[in-house]
């Protein structure tokens, strides 16, 4: 057709059938793409915006139909109608895959699960970030509490099982934690394997604690202009209190970096309380770390005076040297042959 034809084509559609329902059938010459003008505006640097489907002819005879509300309706029911129909079978799905039995019933790992993940993904447990590692059969091997189904979730307008909020999930976790400790207190003043965490000090408070640490993890900062690394140490003492103090530094005791399943002595302010999973948590910022028993004592201050020599090139002589034959040596103590440091240098060195 020659360009000049393109005006002739009839742009508007033509009635072909009207349904029972009040749906309508349409005919049309004009192409849908371009409308019938043969050229798409704003595309002037593709091919001088020739419309490719009606080949810059404008027409492109086709058909459609357009619903009734009645069609419309009758569609959703059915699809609707056939979600339904599925529900047993996702709900069956759902519970599976969630760690919750054919009861409709699962079973909460209490604790640090943090080192046992290994024995519970072999009794079929399933994660949850939200509530832990759960077991769809109870067991003797570790402490569990006992959730249904309906405790945490809803079903949708199909019938399908949803979580519900996690504000919701968190305040059943809590409960059923908090039960359990109440319910087993006695037993645990005898049993010292389960352990519930409470919180340490006050807000602003400096504290000093004794705890093995238990969990460390690493994680990438927008801090800097090339950005960083911050680490989570997780400790626990004797009580099974959980500490956290997070640092972008590496923590150093006695010359080495600090280890997991070693106990050591901390002092920090307590920046917050918080929970984790319905597991309290005590948080502490500017934290100092000290060996924790007698036989790991900062070296420096059983340092003797041939150890100290071998160490000369880190001092000076206003930190507490004095010349002899040409070598700076400590001062020591002549009764036990300690170094004798000034306080700030001891106190650099701890």
């Amino acid at each position: 057709m020659p360009i000049g034809d393109v005006y002739k084509v009839n742009r508007e559609p033509v009635l072909v059938k009207t349904y029972k329902d009040g749906s309508t059938r349409w005919h049309s010459e004009a192409c849908p793409k371009c409308g019938g003008t043969g050229y798409l505006h704003g595309y002037e640097h593709i091919d001088g915006a020739r419309c490719w489907k009606c080949n810059a002819t404008g027409r492109y005879p086709h058909e459609w139909t357009e619903p009734s509300d009645e069609r419309i309706e009758k569609q959703r029911a059915k699809e609707k109608a056939k979600l339904i129909a599925q529900a047993d079978e996702k709900n069956a799905y759902f519970m599976k895959s969630h760690g919750f039995n054919d009861d409709g019933k699962t079973y909460l790992v209490l604790g640090d699960t943090y080192s046992i993940k290994d024995d519970l993904k072999s009794l079929g447990a399933k994660f949850d970030y939200l509530m832990g590692w759960k077991l769809p059969k109870d067991t003797d091997k570790y402490p569990t509490v006992e959730i249904a189904i309906d405790e945490v979730t809803d079903k949708d307008e199909n019938g399908w099982l949803i979580y519900k909020p996690n504000m919701d999930i968190e305040e059943v976790v809590k409960k059923k934690k908090q039960a359990y400790a109440d319910s087993h207190k006695s037993e645990e003043e005898k049993d010292k394997n389960v352990k519930i965490s409470d919180y340490l000090g006050n807000v602003g408070e400096k504290i000093t604690v004794t705890a093995k640490l238990i969990k460390e993890y690493t994680y990438d900062t927008n801090y800097g202009y090339y950005g960083g690394t911050s680490t989570i140490y997780t400790f626990e003492d004797d009580n099974g209190n959980k500490i956290l103090w997070t640092t972008s530094s590496m923590p150093y005791v006695n010359d080495k970096p600090i280890e997991s399943g070693k106990t050591y002595t901390i002092t920090g302010t307590v920046k917050e309380h918080k929970e984790y999973k319905g597991e309290k948590e005590t948080v502490l910022t500017r934290c100092k770390l000290t060996a924790a028993t007698n036989e790991s004592l900062n070296y420096i201050v059983e340092e003797t005076e041939d150890d100290a020599i071998m160490r000369r090139e880190e001092w000076n002589k206003d930190a507490g040297y004095y010349e002899r034959d040409g070598v700076y040596k400590p001062k020591v103590d002549v009764k036990t042959g300690a170094m004798i440091l000034p306080k700030e240098i001891y106190d650099m060195w701890n």
